[in-house]
């Protein structure tokens, strides 16, 4: 069971206080990096990461309110914030794709994503459960993200592929 903190404040009842605070602060965080990414690089890889900076912000500024506001809405706001999220993951997967020469290989892999993508938004409105989210980050992140760029270094033997998933 999950233990929350609720204040009262100006005749509403708030509750995980700083669980808001801390995910507006990442939300600050996310909006910056994305717009530099976007804005300040020409790159078919940055936009996308500048794009999954940008959807993790909103996941993160919603997620915040969402607790904050859940005895008000409920559940519906944490889905699209955890949608919100997956869909992070999505852009920066498809910036690393951008990473790998045109082939069989890279069509594979779009497609994958993009199935992998339809499961993730199926499992999220049947089960509604964080760990949803929790496995798609993961495989997103560690396993794609983490994966190519490696490749990428033992393919070119540039250190730059091993700095972005650190």
């Amino acid at each position: 069971m999950i233990e929350h903190t609720y204040i009262e404040l100006w005749g509403l009842v708030l509750s995980d206080p700083l669980t808001f605070v801390t995910d507006v602060m990442m939300a600050a965080v996310c909006f910056y990096c994305g717009h530099r990414l976007f804005y300040d690089f020409n790159y078919q890889y940055t936009k996308f990461a500048g794009l999954f900076f940008l959807f993790l912000g909103f996941s993160a500024l919603l997620g915040g309110l969402s607790h904050l506001l859940d005895i008000y809405f409920g559940k519906t706001p944490h889905l699209v914030a955890w949608m919100m999220q997956g869909i992070s993951i999505l852009f920066i997967e498809l910036a690393c794709l951008r990473l790998l020469v045109k082939g069989r290989f890279k069509y594979l892999l779009r497609a994958i994503v993009y199935a992998f993508f339809g499961v993730f938004v199926s499992q999220l409105f049947i089960i509604q459960h964080f760990n949803v989210v929790k496995i798609n980050s993961a495989i997103g992140l560690i396993g794609f993200l983490v994966g190519i760029h490696i490749f990428k270094y033992f393919e070119t033997k540039k250190n730059t592929y091993l700095k972005a998933p650190l």
